[in-house]
C-alpha cells in the first residue's frame, strides 16, 4: 500500500503506513520462534536466577542493598562478585540471540540487527555516534570529578564498581 499512497496528497495515511511497514519488519525478526524462545529463555533465566552470597541462596535486591548501604567494601565487593554468575550463566544463549538477530536482519536486507533497529526507529547512526561522542566528551570532566568526590567523601584513593552504588 505505502507505494500507492502519495506523501504530498495524504501525509497522515503516508505516515502511518511508514510505522506500520516498520512494525512489521520489526516483528519479522523478533517472532522467529527461535529468537523468541531464545530471548523469553534469557528472561526467565535473569528473573529466576539464584545467587550465592556468603554461602547461602541470596535475592539480588539483597546484593544491591549491600552495594548500596555496607560500609564494609570487601562485602560490597563479594556481593558484586556474586553477580557474575549470572552473566556466565546467559553467555551462550545472549550470543546465540545476538547472531540470530544478526542474520535475520542481513536477511531483511540490513547490515546487521543494530541497522535495523536504528533504521526502523528512523535514527541515523552517523548522528547518534556524533551525539553520544559530543555527549561523552562533554561530560568526561563532571564525571571524573564526580567520581573523585564519591572516592573521598568514602575515603578511598580510586573507585571500584562495588563502590558505584554505595
Amino acid at each position: 500500500w505505502l507505494p500507492q499512497v502519495d506523501p504530498a496528497k495524504d501525509p497522515v495515511l503516508h505516515r502511518r503506513l511508514i510505522i506500520w511497514r516498520n512494525c512489521f519488519v520489526s516483528s519479522a525478526v523478533d517472532n522467529v520462534p527461535e529468537i523468541y524462545n531464545l530471548k523469553n529463555r534469557l528472561q526467565r533465566r535473569i528473573a529466576e536466577f539464584e545467587y550465592e552470597f556468603e554461602g547461602r541462596k541470596a535475592l539480588r535486591s539483597e546484593l544491591q542493598k549491600i552495594q548500596r548501604t555496607d560500609r564494609d567494601r570487601s562485602r560490597r565487593h563479594r556481593a558484586w562478585l556474586a553477580t557474575a554468575p549470572l552473566a556466565a550463566a546467559n553467555r551462550d544463549d545472549l550470543r546465540r540471540l545476538i547472531a540470530l538477530r544478526n542474520r535475520k536482519a542481513r536477511n531483511l536486507g540490513f547490515r546487521d540487527y543494530v541497522d535495523l533497529v536504528l533504521k526502523l526507529q528512523e535514527i541515523e547512526e552517523s548522528w547518534l555516534r556524533t551525539t553520544l561522542h559530543h555527549l561523552a566528551e562533554t561530560c568526561r570532566p563532571l564525571y571524573a570529578a564526580t567520581v573523585a568526590s564519591l572516592a573521598a567523601r568514602i575515603g578511598i584513593s580510586c573507585m571500584a564498581p562495588w563502590d558505584v552504588s554505595f
